[in-house]
Order: C-alpha cells, then structure tokens, then sequence
C-alpha cells in the first residue's frame, strides 16, 4: 500500500518540513530533537564560513561533558566539531548547542545547561576527552558500554586518543566481556592533547542573533545559518527548504496563535 499525506500526494522533502513545522506548535513536541539531523547536515559547511576553519570528519552528536549531581547522568553537547589544522598548525575543537526555541535557552535548566557548556570548554579539550574516557570506562551494562565503544572509535578517528582498538572491538562484542578493563586502563588521550591545545570553544545555534546571555559563546542565529545552507552547492531542493523553513522558525515562535504570518512563511497546509 503506497503511503500519501492528507491532500493525497506521495511524501516528499517538502511534506516533511511542513509536517515538523505544523507539529511544532502542539505541546510536548521538540522541534530540536525532529530538525537537529537537517542541521547537522550543513553544520561543517556553517562553522566553516563562521569560524575560518575546515571541520574534520566525524562530527559527533550528543557528546557528554558534564555530571548531574541530581540524577547521576551526563549532560550533553548537541554537536562536537574539531577543525582540520590551519597554517600554524593550530587546530579548534567547538562544543555545539542547538536551541530552537529561545524561552528553552532562557529558563532555568537552559542556563545551567551554558554554564556547563563554558565550564567544559574553559577546563579545554584535555579535560574533555579524559572526562569521556572516564564515562567510558564506568559503563557496565553491556549494550550501553558498546554504545560508547562506538564513540571511543570516533575520538580515535578524530586522534584524539589512543588505545588497542581491534582489541577492544573483538572483546566488546563478544560474547566474553573478559579482559575488557585491562584494555580500558590503556585508553589515554593522545600525546598531542594537553592545555588548551587544541582550543575548546562554545558555540550557540539559535533563532536570534541578539540574545546572547554569556559573552563566552559565539551565536550563529538562523538566518545566517539559512544563508550559508542556501548558497551552498548540491541538494538544491533540500537547502532551498530548510533555509526557507529556518527563516519561519527564527521569526514565528511555537505556539503562535497564527502560524505563519511572517514575511518567510512557508506556509501550505499538510
């Protein structure tokens, strides 16, 4: 059986930023958690024309940086970027936050959550992956403990650590956990990670520009975002509605009595 919206066409890219757009405005709905894959599409090409720099592969998402002390689990950044090394030799890493709603960043938890993410950066990029081998290390339910397996496997790519990784693969996803946490004690971050090399910055992702509640994050807003993502090359479609779509989003907030009444409305009925 073929799968058609409600005006009966056959899904397309369209129809599903329209679907996220017209949801976003019900309670309980998280635009971030629903949009944050189409960022991360395009967020290499934004910090590189942002920050002057050439992201290195992989980005990571979700990436712990900070205890709880409430209920015992990890913060998270939305987004870990390191760059590539410049002329001098210099490499950045940025911790990023994806914020589609600005009262979200405004309350309570949203500022605990910037004071986590500058502290983390301050500590520097040592701290960081030392503080993740930690988290790694502790893990003890098996599924859970392979999960970030996988991420050690992108601090690797990243050489951001060291350790035995075809070792550690074929004992974690066996049937054998045994001799695991003598692997584990050899994980260290690499040699050339100390201080502030590289350099660990903060970096917001937001709908408006002027909002900036710490001066120790920079801001991309979504229309520079928009504007990066539109003059890009490839996938035209794609970057014309996600930049059209980011516009709205940056200008109507959630729960609008009249969705889409600004001058980037992209409205048209699901």
């Amino acid at each position: 059986m073929s799968s058609v919206s409600e005006n009966g066409e056959f899904p397309t890219i369209d129809h599903v930023f329209r679907l996220i757009d017209k949801w976003r405005h019900l309670p309980g709905y998280a635009l971030e958690r629903r949009a944050d894959i189409f960022f991360a599409l395009f967020l290499p090409e934004v910090l590189e024309k942002h920050c002057d720099i050439k992201v290195k592969h992989p980005l990571i998402p979700e990436f712990p940086i900070d205890k709880e002390t409430e209920n015992n689990r990890y913060r998270q950044a939305d987004y870990f970027a390191l760059s590539e090394n410049d002329q001098k030799g210099n490499q950045r890493g940025i911790l990023v936050e994806l914020k589609t709603d600005m009262a979200s960043k405004r309350s309570a938890k949203g500022k605990k959550q910037e004071c986590s993410l500058i502290k983390t950066a301050e500590k520097g990029m040592w701290h960081l992956v030392k503080d993740a081998i930690t988290i790694i290390k502790g893990k003890r339910r098996k599924q859970e403990r392979q999960e970030y397996i996988h991420l050690l496997s992108y601090l690797k790519e990243l050489e951001l650590v060291c350790y035995k990784e075809k070792e550690l693969y074929k004992i974690a996803f066996s049937d054998s956990s045994k001799g695991i946490y003598d692997i584990f004690e050899g994980v260290e971050p690499a040699s050339w990670v100390c201080g502030d090399r590289p350099k660990l910055e903060a970096l917001y992702i937001q709908p408006d520009r002027y909002d900036k509640t710490k001066d120790k994050t920079e801001v991309v807003d979504f229309e520079t975002f928009a504007d990066v993502v539109e003059r890009g090359r490839g996938n035209e479609e794609m970057r014309k509605l996600f930049a059209k779509y980011l516009r709205s989003w940056a200008c109507i907030k959630a729960g609008s009595p009249k969705p889409g009444t600004c001058n980037h409305d992209p409205a048209s009925p699901i």
